[in-house]
């Protein structure tokens, strides 16, 4: 059996190092001011893939010499690393503009953190987060006089206290007799 030539444990295969010394290396290279950025321009492409939207419109040797040259960018980094990699500390790229892809023009750049804050307030303003749009709901009384529209069941569940499923069977009609409120697509 082979050893590991880092931690001198045993180790099958055919990488010259263990399993372990593998993932470590893996972890610090991640860490490092170029490694964070290499894995935010990744993240960027999956992400964009998923959401349907164009992938970014800069290669990701330019985001590496973009976000290398900003003071911000380090100042964010060392905090982050000060925390011991506290994932809410490490830094992050949010699109100014979420109906577009990330391009130079509409990225900005801030901690993990502050992008998850921009997200939640931006669902629960309605303000879309991604290129699939919410279906708007809403709410009448067992009279059918209308009370109010929300942006999505979700939203109406926030405000009314009701259930995101009792909502959506209610407007899909799979509910028969509502106990208080009727929903339907807007």
């Amino acid at each position: 059996m082979k050893k590991c030539p880092k931690c001198k444990g045993p180790h099958d295969g055919n990488n010259s190092w263990c399993k372990q010394c593998v993932r470590d290396r893996a972890k610090e290279s991640k860490r490092t001011p170029e490694g964070r950025i290499r894995s935010m321009y990744n993240a960027q492409v999956t992400n964009a893939k998923f959401n349907g939207r164009k992938p970014p419109t800069y290669t990701k040797q330019q985001l590496v010499g973009k976000l290398m040259s900003m003071d911000l960018y380090h100042e964010i980094h060392a905090a982050w690393a000060a925390s011991g990699y506290l994932k809410a500390l490490g830094p992050s790229i949010d699109r100014d503009d979420n109906t577009k892809s990330y391009e130079s023009g509409n990225i900005t750049l801030m901690t993990w953190e502050q992008n998850e804050a921009n997200a939640r307030a931006d669902n629960r303003s309605g303000k879309l987060r991604t290129v699939i749009p919410h279906k708007a709901v809403d709410q009448f009384d067992l009279d059918g006089n209308f009370i109010a529209r929300f942006i999505s069941i979700k939203n109406a569940s926030r405000h009314t206290g009701i259930s995101c499923s009792v909502i959506s069977k209610i407007a899909h009609g799979k509910t028969k007799k509502p106990r208080t409120f009727m929903f339907k697509f807007s």
